[in-house]
């Protein structure tokens, strides 16, 4: 568990927080059906809504044995925006002290422009689309980080897209 917050505005309007960063689940239902996995927890919070603060965002999240690292990169709808690398191993959340560069990789079914941090000169592979939509696209994608191939959950969400009136 971690109890860090962090800003993601200029204002201090926004903050995400990762609660149960690197986790197990294990769910069992009803006619024997159970699965477990991966888990992650966070969640954001603010005093206005997101669509006042942000253009888009992305975010991802590696899947390592004993260690995730998280990618959070947003786009303000004015000032500079964030870019934010962080590793949970051991308890312990951490600055993470790798080069990667935002980089594009492909363009959702709903021409939303994905992109993801990588080792600078490499591009991110994609491997799954897990939701598409107009505003949001979340995938399962290969990428080199510290010079290691590592599988992540990916999103991006457009959050000017989301706010658009018919």
């Amino acid at each position: 568990m971690s109890d860090t917050p962090f800003e993601i505005d200029a204002l201090g309007r926004h903050v995400w927080q990762p609660l149960a960063p690197l986790a197990r689940v294990s769910v069992e239902r009803d006619g024997g059906h159970s699965w477990q996995g991966h888990a992650y927890i966070d969640h954001n919070r603010g005093t206005e809504p997101l669509t006042n603060a942000f253009h888009s965002w992305s975010w991802s999240r590696t899947f390592e044995r004993d260690r995730t690292r998280i990618f959070y990169d947003t786009k303000p709808r004015r000032g500079a925006g964030l870019s934010l690398g962080l590793c949970f191993q051991g308890g312990r959340l951490s600055p993470l002290e790798c080069d990667t560069q935002l980089q594009p990789y492909r363009n959702s079914a709903w021409q939303l422009p994905l992109e993801a941090r990588s080792d600078n000169g490499t591009n991110a592979r994609h491997i799954e689309t897990w939701e598409d939509g107009p505003f949001y696209a979340r995938n399962l994608i290969e990428h080199q980080i510290a010079g290691l191939n590592v599988k992540s959950v990916h999103e991006v969400v457009s959050l000017h897209r989301f706010d658009m009136t018919i």
